[in-house]
């Protein structure tokens, strides 16, 4: 099996590798690194919901919460019934 930072250093442009390793990141506490990876997989797809979530996690946990809140505005614009966003808000106390 190909590590997903190898697969980096063949395809940076690899959707797939940058979640993964964002993921893995943020399980691992280190949100900075998430962040990075996150905001690569999101310039490749900007649409991706997943990937737009993992990135606003990511800021609320270094307490970018300003940064964090505007992602998840953002993905409800494109998902208005996304739950996990709206758990979210609702866990910083700007959702009902």
């Amino acid at each position: 099996m190909i590590s997903k930072s190898y697969q980096l250093k063949v395809n940076p442009d690899s959707l797939a590798a940058n979640k993964i390793l964002a993921s893995r990141y943020l399980q691992k506490s280190d949100n900075k690194k998430a962040e990075v990876y996150f905001r690569e997989a999101v310039r490749i797809s900007p649409k991706d919901t997943e990937s737009n979530l993992g990135l606003a996690l990511s800021l609320i946990k270094q307490k970018k919460i300003n940064d964090g809140v505007s992602i998840l505005r953002n993905v409800l614009k494109m998902d208005p019934d996304n739950g996990t966003a709206m758990r979210y808000l609702r866990q910083l106390g700007l959702e009902k």
